[in-house]
């Protein structure tokens, strides 16, 4: 649980950095 709530918070900060979200959740869906 700790580890999936650290994941939550490093992607959270990449969707927010992201220029573009639609490929980060391309990439995301890829793991």
């Amino acid at each position: 649980a700790r580890v999936a709530g650290a994941h939550a918070v490093l992607v959270g900060e990449a969707l927010m950095r992201a220029a573009e979200p639609a490929a980060l959740i391309a990439d995301f869906r890829g793991l």
